[in-house]
Protein backbone atom coordinates (compact mmCIF):
# COMPACT_ATOMS: atom_id res chain seq x y z
CA UNK A 1 0.00 0.00 0.00
CA UNK A 2 1.27 3.47 -0.87
CA UNK A 3 1.47 6.32 1.58
CA UNK A 4 1.31 10.07 1.01
CA UNK A 5 5.07 10.33 0.42
CA UNK A 6 4.68 8.36 -2.80
CA UNK A 7 2.45 10.99 -4.40
CA UNK A 8 3.18 14.46 -5.80
CA UNK A 9 1.00 17.58 -5.37
CA UNK A 10 -1.38 16.48 -8.11
CA UNK A 11 -3.15 13.98 -5.86
CA UNK A 12 -3.73 16.60 -3.15
CA UNK A 13 -5.03 19.08 -5.74
CA UNK A 14 -7.36 16.46 -7.22
CA UNK A 15 -8.78 15.59 -3.81
CA UNK A 16 -9.14 19.28 -2.89
CA UNK A 17 -11.08 19.80 -6.14
CA UNK A 18 -13.41 16.96 -5.16
CA UNK A 19 -12.53 14.87 -8.20
CA UNK A 20 -12.00 11.15 -8.44
CA UNK A 21 -9.27 9.74 -10.64
CA UNK A 22 -11.97 8.75 -13.14
CA UNK A 23 -13.49 12.24 -13.20
CA UNK A 24 -10.12 13.93 -13.67
CA UNK A 25 -9.20 11.48 -16.43
CA UNK A 26 -12.46 12.23 -18.23
CA UNK A 27 -11.92 15.99 -18.00
CA UNK A 28 -8.38 15.62 -19.34
CA UNK A 29 -9.42 13.09 -21.99
CA UNK A 30 -6.86 10.55 -20.82
CA UNK A 31 -7.05 7.15 -19.18
CA UNK A 32 -7.34 6.65 -15.44
CA UNK A 33 -4.00 4.89 -15.66
CA UNK A 34 -2.41 8.10 -17.00
CA UNK A 35 -3.72 10.10 -14.03
CA UNK A 36 -2.50 7.44 -11.60
CA UNK A 37 0.97 7.53 -13.17
CA UNK A 38 0.99 11.35 -13.11
CA UNK A 39 0.21 11.28 -9.39
CA UNK A 40 3.24 9.07 -8.82
CA UNK A 41 5.43 11.22 -11.13
CA UNK A 42 6.10 8.20 -13.34
CA UNK A 43 5.04 10.33 -16.29
CA UNK A 44 4.29 14.01 -16.68
CA UNK A 45 1.40 15.40 -18.73
CA UNK A 46 2.52 16.98 -21.97
CA UNK A 47 0.99 19.52 -24.31
CA UNK A 48 -2.81 19.55 -24.32
CA UNK A 49 -3.03 17.18 -21.34
CA UNK A 50 -0.99 19.61 -19.22
CA UNK A 51 -3.35 22.46 -20.09
CA UNK A 52 -6.45 20.32 -19.53
CA UNK A 53 -5.10 19.21 -16.16
CA UNK A 54 -4.51 22.80 -15.09
CA UNK A 55 -8.00 23.84 -16.21
CA UNK A 56 -9.69 20.87 -14.52
CA UNK A 57 -7.99 21.66 -11.21
CA UNK A 58 -8.30 25.45 -11.45
CA UNK A 59 -4.56 26.10 -11.37
CA UNK A 60 -2.15 27.64 -13.85
CA UNK A 61 0.07 25.41 -16.00
CA UNK A 62 3.15 26.56 -14.10
CA UNK A 63 1.69 25.05 -10.93
CA UNK A 64 1.29 21.76 -12.76
CA UNK A 65 4.97 21.97 -13.74
CA UNK A 66 6.05 22.29 -10.10
CA UNK A 67 4.46 18.92 -9.31
CA UNK A 68 6.83 17.22 -11.75
CA UNK A 69 10.12 18.99 -11.10
CA UNK A 70 12.86 16.42 -10.86
CA UNK A 71 10.60 13.61 -12.09
CA UNK A 72 10.96 11.42 -15.13
CA UNK A 73 10.95 13.39 -18.33
CA UNK A 74 8.59 11.05 -20.16
CA UNK A 75 5.47 12.93 -21.20
CA UNK A 76 2.19 11.06 -21.38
Amino acid sequence: MRDARDYNGLRAARIAAGLSVAELAERCRVTQSAVFHWQLSRFRPGGPARLALAAALGVDPETVDTWFQGSAERAA
